[in-house]
């Protein structure tokens, strides 16, 4: 299980490949990039957040909840 520092950065990570928008996806690749993380464990960090209500997964391609971009707007 990740900590709440490395979830929050992630969804943060998201926010921004996405610029914020509601309809935009990023793929995993790019968000793991952005924040230095290896592939598969930016893949196993999605899966957790996905579980937990904050993003959405498809294939390789991640999409904030409503859930999830209130998390990062209220921080």
């Amino acid at each position: 299980m990740a900590s709440q520092r490395s979830r929050l950065r992630f969804l943060r990570a998201l926010d921004v490949e996405t610029r914020g928008d509601v309809k935009r996806w990023a793929s995993i690749d790019s968000v793991a990039e952005r924040i230095g993380l290896e592939y598969e464990e930016a893949e196993a960090l999605a899966a957790e957040l996905e579980a937990a209500g904050l993003l959405w997964v498809r294939v390789h391609s991640v999409w904030l909840t409503q859930e999830g971009r209130a998390l990062v707007k209220k921080r």
